[in-house]
């Protein structure tokens, strides 16, 4: 039998304490903490447009069997009150249930605007309370059609222009603060897609905004199929919190339309999806340190101007004039002398409704794995994989230089997916399109006045933003590439929150991969 003998010069004092130390480590009892609350399945949201939002939370634990078996959500006007437990909206009480998705707030009637702070306490399996989670918040959106004071604007000319190769029109409007700003909310929608900008700077990282729906009574008033028709349910809305954006004194709001859904028209079997021409509403709700408020909308005092992409389609893709640029356009300080009036258009069918779920974003940036010169003067770049989205490109050249790239799948057919740009011929020139995706692994460059390297382009994803649910990895590395083939081509036929039939060709949302994806 093997004996333990101490090293000369440790007492049995701290060998003693070294055993109850450990001792204590493994009998320690397992942590649980109350997280992840989300209002409508966001964290911190803004614009909720429903009058019970639904709550959800988590319980972490590293404790087998733990589980929830009451709860008390906390609501109030002001963090404060939450902090002395004056919940002054709602207070549940103590309710046995394990439910902690999809509870809904059950207080004081909400109103547009109105920000809520909450909390929730939970019960553990054994009755125990846990310690109480960290206060976050919701934000509601505009409840009622009556809080709507915009008015949706588009640019002069393009009524009599449907179905034709619309442009991309810019629109912009100053405003002056006087006070000290305490907050500030967009309210903006843009169809078929929009960009917002405040004094010169993009709003958000969303991409091909808002989500797709349908928005209004189709162009075509008589249809063949007579099952199908004029389905008008909703025009999308997004809400941001723009008070970082603003200055003390001039301000300048901005927005870049493009066609998107709402009129896509360059393919001759797309004309059941025309709705109308671009057109936007805004509101921008300001709030200012000594409680009084302004409110900028969209009106006929907004000014409007042609933009550098002179035409742009979901499938054939974008002609873009860099020549055509007007550098400041959407900051303080520009002239814009030549700028029309905007004019007032036709509302939407849809019923304007806050944009909760996810939007596209560039979710990753490829590096190309080479470039070779297939040809004189044509260069193909080849991603070494297949994704849906862009390609960004990095070139330099004389004024008027027409830079060409074709996306291709495979070695075959492109499906018209072309992308345009023209030089302005100022050095180093970087553009990516705005209005419209891809789906390809090779990119053809032609019309360079210089050789390409692969540093001349990179390939942007891009995808409805939805995250994972759980993970998968093992030792078996086909499995692995099979997941990752899975997950890499299942978010590539996701844009506007629609799961499509192929991201290129393609792009409707057919019942069939509709219901496989719904659940």
């Amino acid at each position: 039998m093997k004996h333990f003998a101490l090293k000369p010069g440790i007492s049995i004092s701290l060998f003693i304490l070294l055993i109850l130390i450990l001792f204590s480590c493994q009998h320690q009892e397992k942590r649980k903490e109350t997280m992840d609350l989300k209002c409508e399945y966001n964290v911190n949201s803004l614009g909720v447009d429903v009058q019970n939002p639904r709550l959800s939370w988590k319980i972490k634990s590293d404790q087998r069997g733990a589980a929830q078996s009451a709860y008390r959500v906390l609501a109030a006007t002001d963090e404060k009150l939450l902090q002395n437990e004056i919940p002054d909206l709602w207070d549940s009480g103590k309710i046995e249930s394990d439910q902690s998705i999809q509870v809904e707030y059950n207080g004081k009637p909400l109103k547009s605007g109105m920000k809520v702070y909450w909390r929730v306490q939970v019960w553990d399996e054994n009755g125990a309370l846990l310690p109480d989670s960290e206060i976050v918040f919701w934000e509601m959106g505009l409840l009622d059609k009556s809080d709507w004071k915009a008015k949706w604007i588009g640019a002069p000319g393009m009524e009599s222009a449907i179905g034709q190769d619309l442009t991309s029109p810019l629109f912009r409007k100053e405003f002056q603060a006087e006070k000290k700003i305490k907050s500030a909310r967009a309210y903006i929608s843009g169809l078929g897609y929009y960009e917002l900008y405040i004094n010169g700077k993009r709003v958000s990282d969303h991409q091909l905004s808002p989500n797709q729906t349908n928005y209004d009574r189709r162009f075509i008033e008589k249809w063949d199929e007579q099952r199908i028709g004029n389905m008008t349910t909703t025009v999308l809305y997004e809400t941001f919190d723009i008070t970082s954006f603003l200055n003390s004194d001039d301000n300048v709001f901005g927005v870049w339309l493009g066609n998107g859904w709402y009129i896509q028209a360059d393919r001759p079997n797309d004309k059941p999806l025309w709705y109308d021409t671009p057109r936007l509403i805004a509101q921008f709700e300001i709030e200012y340190e000594d409680g009084t408020k302004d409110q900028i909308v969209s009106d006929e005092s907004w000014k409007t101007s042609a933009s550098p992409i002179i035409y742009n389609g979901l499938h054939s893709g974008e002609i873009y004039d860099a020549r055509m640029e007007q550098p400041g356009w959407n900051a303080p300080g520009f002239k814009a002398v030549t700028w029309e009036n905007a004019v007032l258009v036709r509302p939407p069918t849809g019923t304007l409704k806050s944009q909760q779920s996810p939007p596209d974003r560039i979710t990753q940036a490829i590096k190309p794995v080479s470039v070779t010169e297939v040809e004189k003067g044509v260069y193909r770049f080849d991603l070494g994989e297949m994704i849906s989205g862009w390609a960004r490109l990095k070139i330099s050249g004389e004024k008027g230089t027409e830079i060409n790239l074709r996306f291709i799948e495979e070695l075959g057919p492109t499906y018209g997916q072309t992308d345009t740009y023209i030089l302005k011929g100022e050095g180093t020139e970087i553009w990516e399109p705005r209005f419209t995706w891809h789906a390809f692994r090779f990119v053809e460059i032609r019309g360079s006045e210089t050789p390409l390297t692969i540093d001349n382009l990179e390939g942007c994803v891009v995808n409805t933003d939805v995250k994972p649910a759980g993970s998968f990895y093992c030792s078996d590395s086909l499995l692995n590439h099979i997941l990752k083939n899975y997950r890499s081509t299942h978010l590539g036929n996701i844009h506007g929150g629609i799961p499509s039939d192929c991201p290129h060709r393609e792009r409707r949302g057919y019942t069939g991969d509709g219901q496989i994806s719904a659940k």
